[in-house]
């Protein structure tokens, strides 16, 4: 079979500090010798490059590694008793040149009433295109004839009572291969080939044989009001499987109730695998009045499959029965409401018959409510209870998931205090992600590598944003993605997202206005709130708690949370302006290897003031402080206290050309922390005077020259070759 062809990706390339390399090896283990690949750093012996696929547990030597370089690595594990003890190995599968092609045609037609329709199509699938063996399975064929007729048994002007017979045929080569899907979704379900209900089996038949599919119906309808079918089809494939299958469908809608039922029995024999009965059938009722609407839903399927030989109940075998009700209110009432209550049980087989094994239960509402004015506001709130009725019949957990939706869009005094809000909450897997560094082709990557131990090899805690005119070690630039790992953990959720402007009238500036009224009017503010959290575990007053707990809280395991709040005055005023700013953000991710964390937390003044029709100028003060925190990478863990000056000038007497001065005074402190259990002391402040001035020129149709000239003066009195040295020199080409 293809799909057992494969080769060793193993590959004699030479050292490169860009991505991993592996040195080759023998190994003694219980006396046989192996070959194995170790990671390695050495430009001697680091020269073969591999890929690893996954084969599954036990079937391959190697397993995920927790390392800083610039790359997923593995690790050899030694067999034990001669059975492989990891899930990887340095192979791939071989993907051989494949040919297809296919040809459709059709015809219909009618007569006397009848409608009639054919369709055929030939195909050629050659899945190893240089190969001469094995070439009687490449061609294949496939037809369908449907044959139907509309009779009016009693015509009326809105209610004609319909008969509507229709047949078909359907033959299908064991060696057809069509390029996309041309039967149903639900065919493989219907006819008991694919169980997707019972957690002890999934794929249950793959007969090969030509397929007969032999199909009758007939529908009994009264304009649009009623309408009622039978139907009576067979599934012939070869002599590995046959199946007959009975249809019931009814539809009504009259006055203010409507409804739907469809159920189906299928018969299946398959010699080699056993025998089945399928029943399914679903319903739907719903009720409709002037102050609201009640629905009603159903659904049972019960799927019992036994041995020919013994009459014993397959493991495969299931069934599950689910109802709804629903009470809401109507689509055109300005408040919109709606209670549902959910239950299913579900039954596996046990003592040779079929048994309660789980029962879930979800509860559900919603309101919202919108009116002209533009505000609304909205909730939805779901509650599911999974209980194990018999834990020898599944391995299922109990699980209890909440789900909460909360958003809101408000306005009030006259539109100069405005809101929207929006909070999730609820419950989910969470994959544990791994961190790697591409080159970026077009030299728009978003970071640098800084080689800071100067060894030639790329490692993750080397490489930086890119800031400045910072290009680093290689002149290249880099992009960060994410690469998922096999590993899932059931974690709670919580997202909020809050905005809020706020301003006094504007007519309160205008003269004659009171003094207090005139500054209160230049005053206006804005705050956004932003995040979003994974939890391991969390009471139900911390899901709905807006505010995150501690970075190096153990039951957190991802953060993106960001606060900004600016307060005003004069804003858009042509001659002053101030303005104070708030900004906090804290992130945490969960990583191969540990979680890493990084907070910013800082105060800004600013000061714009326009003395004269060409000259301008704008001051700022800050106070910052940063932290940083990696389980894996410690290099990169520091805490740091920022304070920052600033002034520029600028002198404009035309729309071509500007000139301007500036200048930035930082000052950054090593604040103590504790890393690893051990406490790192605090150290030297660095030290930055940067004035400097510039100049552009505009050109109308010609484009602009812009020219700058920069002094930084450092002061540091523990310069390094590290990630805390990169910081503490403004990003800059400190070395």
């Amino acid at each position: 079979s293809l799909g057992f062809a494969a080769s060793s990706t193993a590959d004699s390339v030479g050292f490169s500090a860009q991505e991993p390399r592996y040195k080759k090896l023998d190994s003694l283990v219980d006396g046989i010798l192996y070959s194995i690949f170790m990671i390695s750093t050495d430009p001697n012996e680091a020269y073969w490059r591999l890929r690893f696929s996954f084969v599954g547990q036990g079937k391959g030597d190697y397993v995920p590694a927790a390392s800083s370089s610039n790359g997923r690595t593995y690790s050899w594990v030694a067999p034990v008793n001669g059975q492989p003890q990891g899930s990887y190995s340095p192979t791939e599968n071989l993907v051989p040149p494949r040919w297809q092609h296919m040809l459709v045609f059709g015809v219909s037609g009618q007569h006397k009433g009848w409608k009639w329709s054919g369709e055929g199509a030939l195909s050629q699938l050659d899945n190893n295109r240089f190969s001469t063996l094995q070439k009687g399975d490449d061609h294949g064929y496939s037809y369908a004839l449907e044959l139907e007729r509309r009779t009016a048994l009693r015509r009326r002007e809105k209610d004609t009572l319909w008969l509507k017979p229709r047949l078909k045929m359907e033959q299908v080569s064991a060696h057809f291969a069509p390029f996309v899907r041309f039967r149903a979704v639900e065919f493989s379900r219907d006819w008991n080939l694919v169980n997707r209900n019972s957690p002890n089996g999934s794929l249950q038949r793959s007969p090969r044989g030509i397929d007969y599919l032999p199909q009758a119906e007939i529908t009994l309808q009264k304009g649009q009001i009623w309408e009622l079918g039978y139907g009576l089809e067979a599934y012939l494939k070869g002599e590995e499987y046959s199946a007959w299958r009975q249809k019931l469908s009814a539809h009504f809608n009259h006055a203010r109730w409507k409804g739907k039922w469809l159920a189906s029995y299928a018969r299946v024999a398959a010699p080699a695998s056993g025998r089945a009965e399928f029943f399914r059938q679903s319903l739907e009722l719903e009720w409709n009045s002037s102050w609201g609407r009640i629905r009603l839903k159903g659904q049972d399927e019960i799927n019992p499959q036994r041995s020919w030989i013994t009459d014993s109940l397959d493991r495969a075998s299931y069934g599950f029965h689910e109802y709804s009700v629903r009470i809401g209110s109507a689509d055109t009432t300005r408040w919109q409401w709606g209670i549902e209550q959910q239950a299913r049980l579900d039954r596996l087989p046990g003592n040779n018959q079929l048994q309660s094994a789980a029962m879930a239960y979800t509860s559900s509402i919603s309101v919202s409510q919108s009116s002209r004015s533009g505000n609304r506001l909205g909730l939805v709130m779901s509650y599911r209870q999974l209980d194990v009725l018999a834990s020898q019949l599944s391995s299922l957990q109990p699980v209890q998931n909440l789900l909460l939706r909360v958003e809101g869009k408000q306005q009030a005094w006259a539109g100069n205090l405005q809101a929207n809000a929006f909070m999730e909450t609820g419950s989910g897997l969470e994959n544990r992600r791994e961190e790697l560094f591409l080159p970026s082709l077009n030299g728009l990557g978003e970071y640098v590598w800084v080689d800071y131990n100067s060894d030639g090899l790329q490692s993750r805690d080397e490489f930086e944003l890119r800031q400045g005119t910072i290009t680093g070690t290689d002149g290249q630039t880099y992009m960060r993605v994410w690469l998922p790992t096999s590993e899932y953990v059931q974690a709670w959720y919580h997202r909020t997202t809050a905005q809020m402007n706020a301003r006094f009238p504007q007519k309160w500036v205008d003269k004659g206005q009171a003094k207090w009224k005139q500054w209160l009017g230049r005053c206006s503010a804005q705050a956004v709130y932003k995040t979003d959290r994974k939890m391991l575990d969390a009471q139900f007053w911390e899901l709905l708690n807006p505010i995150s707990p501690g970075l190096t809280d153990t039951v957190l395991l991802s953060l993106n949370q960001q606060w900004r709040s600016s307060v005003y005055f004069n804003r858009f005023g042509g001659v002053f302006g101030l303005e104070y700013a708030y900004l906090d953000q804290r992130n945490k991710s969960w990583i191969a290897g540990g979680s890493q964390n990084r907070s910013d937390e800082g105060h800004r003044i600013r000061f714009r003031l326009s003395p004269g029709k060409y000259f301008s100028m704008e001051s700022q003060v800050g106070l910052t402080r940063k932290s940083n925190r990696a389980e894996l990478l410690r290099s990169r863990e520091f805490e740091l206290r920022q304070t920052e000056a600033g002034a520029e000038a600028y002198w404009q007497q035309s729309t071509r050309w500007r000139i301007g001065v500036h200048y930035r005074y930082v000052v950054k402190e090593r604040l103590p922390f504790v890393s690893g259990g051990q406490v790192i002391l605090a150290g030297p402040p660095s030290v930055l005077h940067h004035p400097g001035i510039s100049s552009k020129y505009n050109a109308v149709k010609n484009g602009s020259i812009e020219l700058r000239f920069d002094r930084l003066s450092f002061a540091y009195e523990q310069p390094g070759s590290d990630p805390l040295s990169f910081e503490m020199h403004e990003y800059r080409d400190w070395e």
